[in-house]
């Protein structure tokens, strides 16, 4: 099973085979940084400004924003999880830490964008 991988500046560290960076800048990066001021629609279509206190919440509007996207475009969505199923996925979040990186990995290999 894939798992999440803690990047490393450390002497003669390498980033495992098989292996998919996850952070920003880029494709998979998680967009939203703690500090950050957010606007988004709640569930019953309110627009509300939530702050980014921390990683969990910064790591909950990802996974937010995830489904969102899956609901939206589903068959876009599988095609661009496809470059992650079955991959280790490297972010620099501390092991155990909330991390976007475990979204996209159940999402890639366990959710709903599974066929």
């Amino acid at each position: 099973m894939p798992e999440r991988i803690q990047l490393s500046r450390a002497k003669g560290w390498r980033m495992p085979p098989n292996t998919v960076r996850v952070t920003r800048p880029g494709r998979w990066g998680n967009e939203f940084r703690i500090g950050d001021l957010v606007q988004r629609f709640s569930a019953e279509r309110i627009c509300e400004n939530i702050k980014v206190v921390d990683a969990a919440t910064a790591v909950a509007l990802y996974q937010e924003r995830m489904d969102l996207a899956l609901s939206q475009h589903p068959k876009i969505m599988r095609e661009a999880f496809s470059e992650l199923r079955g991959k280790n996925l490297a972010c620099w979040c501390k092991l155990g830490a909330p991390c976007h990186a475990d979204v996209l990995l159940h999402l890639a290999n366990e959710g709903s964008c599974v066929e």
